[in-house]
């Protein structure tokens, strides 16, 4: 009952309020467009209450909404670390897409295939790029060994030079770029 009473009230006010400005306006151009704002003003105070009455009825709504598709132990169920892993092994996949890009364009005679992170708690240690030389791209293959880092041939000083250059284009001097020759198995 207190919510009609303001309501009337407020509408006294401002029917009160209009009224002196428009006796105080004179007659002119902009006379008409501070009739319209006052009209408009009205108008918004006469449908507050409808406006309030939806918001409430809304705000219900979207609460028994929420309980009967969203139970209590939300966390459980949607499972946010996995959510979050998720979208951290996508920003990770992204970033080696790209790096193996920038990477094959500047480089001359090798080719990488694939980059691996190296990664404890959220830091990245190192980074293992497996690459080829380029004219080495289609090969004739006796054995497979699955798993087995020692299938890869090392060379040094060829090695520290890439490094160097890999390092250079990705701008990463702090992590360790550890190559590897041949495919990744």
């Amino acid at each position: 009952m207190q919510y009609i009473v303001d309501w009337v009230t407020q509408i006294i006010i401002f029917i009160f309020i209009g009224t002196i400005i428009q006796i105080l306006l004179p007659e002119n151009q902009f006379r008409k467009y501070v009739e319209i704002v006052l009209g408009l003003f009205l108008l918004l105070i006469f449908l507050q209450p409808i406006v309030s009455l939806m918001n409430i009825s809304l705000d219900v709504s979207w609460q028994k909404m929420e309980q009967i598709l969203i139970p209590e132990n939300v966390e459980e169920n949607i499972g946010w670390n996995g959510l979050e892993s998720e979208r951290d092994a996508y920003i990770w996949n992204e970033s080696k897409e790209i790096l193996i890009d920038e990477a094959n364009r500047q480089l001359t005679g090798q080719v990488i295939h694939d980059i691996e992170f190296i990664m404890e708690e959220s830091s990245l240690q190192e980074i293992v790029v497996y690459m080829d030389e380029e004219s080495e791209q289609f090969i004739h293959v006796d054995k497979i060994i699955v798993n087995d880092d020692t299938s890869y041939s090392t060379q040094t000083d060829k090695d520290e030079k890439l490094v160097k250059k890999l390092q250079q284009i990705w701008e990463v001097n702090d992590v360790p770029i550890k190559v590897k020759w041949g495919r990744r198995l």
